[in-house]
């Protein structure tokens, strides 16, 4: 059995934007490690079937730049460290788009530029995209996303990780420090 990560805070993420009765759908999910977390959303995992991540079969075996899913099938999109990776993101990106209802959430899940310029360089990978926030964020409007329904939700990270009193300035000392609040990326986007 294959043990992933479980990151509580992308957990807290997912639960604030995903509400019971969703239908979601996890892009490379992997051993599907989320999907307990989410147990009044009706969740499908989507996998490339060679992947060595995978423990049992994902729910759709396929890539994401063509997923066999009917248009506006979903109400939350989500990809945790996977697109990055992504030989066309911009394909899968589209697809995304595609597969939402209207009013449905895309959240991307990626590392900051700077630990994936480090990723780039391990031979393993053939596909590294290296983007920051705003060229993640202008991608995601060329596949579809509007403008005003984009957000960068990194600081959430460290919002979950602080009780409420203390986040703010956690963030705020950290910044003014110069200090990475941390290595992820996470991008938010609403189909309008």
């Amino acid at each position: 059995m294959n043990q992933q990560i479980t990151y509580p805070y992308i957990v807290k993420i997912l639960q604030n934007y995903i509400s019971p009765n969703d239908k979601v759908l996890e892009i490379g999910c992997g051993a599907k490690q989320y999907r307990e977390y989410l147990p009044k959303s009706e969740y499908y995992g989507l996998d490339l079937p060679q992947s060595s991540y995978v423990d049992e079969a994902p729910d759709y075996p396929c890539s994401a730049e063509d997923m066999p899913v009917e248009n506006e099938s979903f109400d939350c999109i989500f990809g945790v460290a996977t697109f990055y990776l992504h030989g066309d993101p911009d394909r899968t990106f589209r697809e995304c788009y595609r597969a939402l209802k209207p009013g449905g959430r895309f959240i991307v899940f990626d590392y900051k530029q700077s630990l994936l310029k480090k990723i780039k360089t391990d031979k393993r990978y053939t596909h590294v995209q290296t983007w920051g926030a705003s060229e993640l964020s202008n991608r995601l409007s060329l596949a579809g996303f509007s403008e005003d329904g984009l957000q960068n939700i990194s600081g959430m990270v460290d919002y979950w990780d602080y009780p409420s009193a203390v986040r703010l300035l956690v963030r705020s000392i950290k910044r003014l420090l110069g200090l990475e609040v941390s290595n992820w990326l996470i991008i938010y986007a609403e189909k309008k």
